[in-house]
């Protein structure tokens, strides 16, 4: 008995075949699983919606990241800290990307890093505005720095 052809290579006779759809594979397509060998579609995993996160997530990782965001502007233009400097921006994007990781109950996906990113400019942007800053001030040239780091951090923390 010789066998049938690889599914993906029709040259190379093979005797395996999937354990999940049947297709013949030749020992460069065969992938070890727990369940015997399968083809590489079959033993690819799947990204299941969950693993993206529900509706409720994003609502918590956003609403997380904008009040801890908008509370840090706002302290910091309150005790004329400022927002801008280069150690406090990168402190108050980790704190907003670990608020935002909370909200997102454990997901890492790359959605939630880009709503810390987000989250991070306009909530220290609106806290310094609400609380007494020129919009000029607290969004111009001199701050961007500031909001760059922050969002940088936020980012990374968001992310681990």
């Amino acid at each position: 008995m010789a066998g049938q052809a690889c599914v993906n290579h029709p040259k190379r006779m093979t005797r395996v075949s999937c354990s999940s759809c049947g297709n013949p594979i030749c020992t460069a397509c065969m992938r070890e699983t727990p369940v015997g060998m399968k083809c590489p579609a079959c033993a690819r995993p799947k990204l299941h919606a969950g693993a993206l996160g529900r509706p409720r997530h994003y609502a918590a990782a956003t609403g997380a990241g904008l009040a801890v965001a908008v509370l840090i502007g706002a302290l910091a233009t309150l005790a004329h800290l400022g927002v801008f400097g280069i150690v406090l921006p990168i402190i108050a994007g980790v704190v907003v990307g670990r608020a935002v990781a909370w909200g997102a109950a454990g997901h890492r996906h790359g959605r939630f890093v880009a709503i810390a990113v987000a989250t991070t400019v306009v909530g220290l942007v609106a806290g310094s505005v609400l609380a007494g800053a020129s919009f000029k001030g607290a969004a111009g040239p001199a701050a961007l720095l500031g909001l760059l780091l922050a969002a940088l951090a936020a980012g990374f923390a968001a992310g681990q």
